[in-house]
């Protein structure tokens, strides 16, 4: 379940900054798409380090293709026990918590089903009913086994694992952490756009500024939270009048979104992530039960209108 674009348009210039300040920059590829650090604290070497950080979890959680370290695609292609790196564990027993919780709305093990209609926006062929049910049935019946002892994870059954709802807002959450460390608080992630981290911006005031794409000049203002986006604006195909997009869900396989977007606001990113792809399933009712059993801040997107913003929200025209 990847994400890619987004409704947001972020405003990365940071004003009013004083001049004996030092921006620490870096650009670099990994979760499919362009990672964009900022910080005016620090050192080059922070974001480096943390580059190398980041770099090595998007390895780590790649489903598609193995490499020098063990990653999803390797624990995929076996039903051993794996060793892992301490990210790629912390990120997997996330997903199998929330893949839990979420029930019916969220699951890191329908990968396969994921891989069958990314294909189908490119042929435009639909797959048919038999096919869905046995990617569900693959998934229902494959779990993980956690060896907190030995960092070590063992797949059971025969569906394949996919963190892509959740890996990049899981790497936002290591980059908190990292700044958190190097006593850090003016800086910004922007993971291709669906994931953002803020920290405070050089102003007095702190606030970030954030367009929402599509909308008529309609903004937000947040500091020091994460910001998730799960959008159908750039990855859908419509076959016989029909829009089919990415996001499958993990309920009966179905991949018609009822939401254009969502963006969530949250303390954890990878909470976040998920929560933004399971909400593009979810009734305007269900986004509300959710966003307060989870504590976090929504906004929906609905034919290029917003259908609800939570009430802490405030929108500026």
């Amino acid at each position: 379940m990847k994400k890619i674009f987004l409704p947001l348009l972020f405003c990365l210039s940071l004003v009013s900054c004083s001049n004996r300040m030092v921006e620490n920059k870096d650009f670099f590829y990994a979760y499919d798409t362009y990672v964009d650090i900022k910080t005016y604290q620090g050192s080059a070497e922070d974001i480096q380090e943390l580059r190398g950080i980041l770099e090595t979890f998007s390895k780590e959680t790649n489903n598609y293709q193995t490499s020098n370290v063990n990653s999803v695609s390797t624990i995929n292609g076996s039903n051993s026990e794996i060793p892992v790196g301490a990210n790629l564990y912390g990120c997997l027993k996330q997903a199998d918590t929330l893949t839990q919780e979420l029930d019916t709305y969220f699951s890191m093990y329908i990968g396969s089903l994921s891989k069958i209609w990314k294909e189908t926006l490119s042929t435009g062929i639909l797959p048919d009913t038999t096919t869905i049910d046995t990617e569900l049935t693959k998934a229902r019946n494959t779990s993980l086994t956690f060896d907190d002892v030995n960092q070590k994870v063992t797949k059971t059954g025969s569906g394949e694992i996919d963190l892509g709802a959740i890996a990049k807002g899981y790497a936002l959450d290591i980059a908190k952490n990292h700044f958190k460390n190097k006593n850090i608080s003016n800086y910004i992630v922007d993971a291709g756009s669906s994931s953002i981290l803020l920290g405070e911006k050089v102003t007095d005031d702190g606030l970030f500024t954030i367009k929402i794409k599509n909308l008529s000049e309609t903004y937000i203002k947040a500091k020091n939270v994460c910001i998730s986006t799960s959008s159908i604006s750039e990855q859908y195909k419509v076959i016989d009048g029909v829009r089919y997009s990415h996001i499958v869900s993990p309920e009966n396989g179905d991949a018609r979104p009822i939401n254009e977007a969502v963006i969530v606001l949250s303390e954890q990113g990878a909470l976040g992530d998920a929560l933004s792809t399971s909400m593009m399933m979810m009734s305007t009712t269900e986004v509300v039960s959710i966003e307060n059993e989870f504590h976090v801040k929504t906004i929906v997107i609905r034919d290029r209108k917003i259908e609800y913003v939570n009430k802490d929200i405030e929108l500026f025209h």
